[in-house]
This record gives C-alpha cells, structure tokens and sequence, in this order.
C-alpha cells in the first residue's frame, strides 16, 4: 500500500467498524489524530488513552476534549506536534453507566489497535490510563506502576495516569507528567 494512504486507511476502518456493542452507543468511532503530513516511519510517540469522552463522540475527533488538550500542550512542550500520534484502547463512546467489558477491549484492540502499533512502529508506546495500561502491559508485568518504562526489542512502553488526573490535579501532576515525559526522551536518545 502507498505509505501516504495507510494512515487514511486505518481510520476508515475504526469509522465503519461496528464489531461490538459499544457502537450502538456513539455517534461514529472515533479516528486516531495525527499530523496530516506525517509518514508513518517519523511518529515517535504513541499515546493511547482508555476511551474517547462524548465530547470527541460529538464531534469524531481523537483527544479533542479539554482534558486531553490539556495533556496534548504538555506533550509538544517535549515532543514536536508533528511526530506524535493519539489514539484509544476502544474507538467508540462509553456511556458511565455502562463499563467496558473484557469482551469489547479485546475486540477494538485486536482490530484496530495493534494494527495501528505493527504499522506505525512507534519508538515509544505511552498507555495512559488504567485499562489501557493494564491490556499493554501485561506481558511485562502484572500491575504496572504510573511512570513506569518497559523496554523489550521492539518497543519501549510506558504507563501513566488517565488525560483526566493529569488534568484535575494539574498542580500536582503537571511538573510529575513533564518529568516523565523528558525521562522518556532521555530513554529514545540512549536507544538511538
């Protein structure tokens, strides 16, 4: 497939993916965001989040809402906009009374999020929020710990509090997030 399309063709594919129930919940899957002119060779970091909020249902845009801009600002204080990619753990809107299942997490992730991970082929995976986290992980550990690094022959991974902490205790959380963050680029210049 030419390059410049594959990205076009993997958020085609989380548009018009109806393999659950969650997408009787949402307007439209919710497409990863990423620079328009970017070859999937130079994305250097991956974020994936647990789920989109109904704010980026409404309007089908991936970390569009406050929080995750929020975290997005901090993100490109420490890497340029242009080699980042955002994405979810489930493309679709769940409802707060509803949880995701075991069953639906697996689904989107052997769908669509490992296909996204084996095409781009991020120097850096950045899992933010427990689930996430959790289902990544969990080759390397059982219960991962917030600022975590794994390091294995294909990738270097990360774990992190949800866009929402990091928002609502911004206080707190910023200076932590912006040191991690740099902790991570330390980490992909010695890989170099």
């Amino acid at each position: 497939m030419i390059e410049e399309y594959v990205l076009d063709t993997i958020s085609e594919d989380i548009r018009n993916c109806a393999a659950c129930d969650l997408r009787k919940y949402c307007k439209l899957p919710v497409s990863p965001y990423y620079h328009p002119f970017i070859h999937t060779s130079e994305i250097i970091l991956m974020m994936i989040a647990d789920k989109p909020s109904r704010e980026e249902d409404t309007c089908n845009t991936s970390w569009f809402d406050r929080e995750k801009e929020y975290v997005a600002r901090l993100i490109y204080s420490i890497f340029p906009s242009k080699l980042t990619y955002f994405t979810y753990l489930t493309k679709c809107y769940c409802p707060p009374e509803k949880s995701l299942s075991a069953k639906t997490t697996k689904i989107c992730r052997d769908m669509h999020l490992f296909k996204e991970i084996t095409t781009i082929k991020p120097k850096f995976i950045l899992t933010m929020g427990h689930l996430s986290g959790k289902i990544l992980l969990s080759k390397f550990t059982k219960q991962p710990k917030y600022s975590d690094i794994f390091i294995d022959e294909s990738y270097c991974l990360g774990y992190y509090k949800s866009p929402s902490v990091i928002f609502n205790e911004s206080k707190k959380k910023e200076p932590e997030f912006i040191n991690y963050l740099t902790k991570i680029k330390t980490t992909l210049t010695t890989r170099s």
